[in-house]
């Protein structure tokens, strides 16, 4: 399919952006998880250079330069999206293919009403008077993301859908940040732990941080009964265990 201005390349393919978005998701500790929806989005941006002078009475000073990317649906601007311009052997097309069915958002402002309003927030940002900014080389493009809606399991029957925007042209999770860190279930820190211990190198650690973690599950028990409801005894403990089967099991 034609689009009317060129884009940006689709070097991330559909399982390659799942693949990223499963690998965040396992690193913040979210195992249980489905994938809701995924699809292509071509979203327009107008990159563009712009020079910072300051005049005085007997010339021009020329204090910084830079260039930006401004997001013509959105009307913010993105950083990491501006980077894109100065990647060498990236070609860009009018031409993109229509096998992910791609969703192609439409600009809410025209080249005239991105130019004035570009002009006003990049004096803003440089605390400068827009009389002193000049803006270059204004052109629209495409860039595509993938946009990844996956459901984590809170509860027994609670779930919380997260949306992830990946950059298609680079494989970057540009709200990684939103995914939060999930706390570990007695189960998974089970599982972990014995893993662990099917390697005799890691007895020893484990041998040290029971002794430490042992004593303080008797800490403030007049009876010197063992403190069970600490999550990290009960991993400990099983750990004796583990070690003790993996032995025996050894010199059978």
């Amino acid at each position: 399919m034609f689009i009317e201005k060129p884009a940006f390349p689709v070097s991330v393919d559909l399982s390659e952006a799942g693949e990223k978005v499963s690998n965040l998701l396992k690193r913040r500790h979210w195992i249980a998880f489905t994938f809701s929806s995924t699809i292509l989005v071509y979203v327009p941006y107008y990159f563009y250079s712009y020079d910072i002078v300051e005049e005085t009475e007997k010339k021009t000073n020329h204090v910084s330069s830079g260039s930006k990317a401004f997001n013509a649906f959105n009307k913010e601007f993105d950083a990491e999206v501006a980077d894109l311009a100065s990647l060498e052997d990236v070609s860009r097309s009018n031409e993109v293919s229509e096998e992910d069915a791609p969703r192609v958002l439409s600009p809410k402002i025209n080249e005239s009403e991105a130019k004035d309003i570009i002009l006003v927030k990049t004096a803003s940002l440089a605390g400068t008077s827009k009389k002193n900014v000049m803006i270059s080389g204004l052109e629209l493009l495409y860039v595509p993301f993938w946009i990844v809606k996956a459901n984590v399991k809170l509860g027994v029957d609670e779930k919380h859908e997260l949306g992830l925007r990946i950059n298609a042209t680079t494989g970057n999770i540009v709200n990684e940040a939103s995914v939060p860190f999930k706390e570990k279930g007695f189960s998974e820190l089970t599982s972990e732990a014995l893993d662990d211990l099917s390697k005799p190198s890691e007895w020893i650690n484990y041998s040290v941080e029971l002794a430490s973690k042992l004593s303080k599950g008797f800490k403030g028990k007049s009876d010197n009964s063992l403190n069970l409801s600490n999550p990290d005894v009960k991993i400990l403990v099983l750990a004796i265990i583990a070690i003790i089967v993996i032995i025996w099991v050894a010199y059978l």
